[in-house]
């Protein structure tokens, strides 16, 4: 038989555990399967095998972040700790180093040698 869910929810899960809706009749074994169109949550995964969503919206929700502290001019460094942003710096000289070096050494960087001065530097290789 296809009927309509009781308390006419989706399906949340309560402070001791319970779930209500969809969710809690499939949990409790009232209701064999649900179809809807559900949002995929790591505690409804948990609580009830669902299977690959059939359409992705691509919508989002935004929420205005508290923006009560001061903010600084670096706060754009913040997703990262120092020590990341410090790794990513060495990364990048250390990579720059190497393209200089095998530039520099490379026979064929330069097709023609006598009419082309070589020009590349290290500054060349951080771009």
């Amino acid at each position: 038989n296809v009927r309509l869910v009781k308390d006419a929810s989706y399906g949340r899960q309560d402070e001791n555990g319970n779930w209500n809706g969809m969710i809690g009749e499939v949990v409790r074994g009232e209701a064999d399967l649900a179809i809807a169109p559900l949002t995929l949550t790591a505690a409804r995964e948990k609580a009830v095998g669902m299977t690959k969503p059939f359409m992705q919206t691509g919508i989002s929700i935004l929420l205005r972040k508290d923006i009560s502290d001061a903010t600084g001019f670096f706060d754009f460094l913040s997703p990262f700790t120092a020590e990341t942003w410090v790794g990513i710096l060495i990364a990048y000289l250390g990579t720059a180093a190497c393209i200089f070096i095998v530039a520099r050494l490379s026979p064929c960087e330069w097709s023609q040698p006598q009419s082309e001065p070589n020009r590349f530097s290290l500054l060349h290789s951080l771009w």
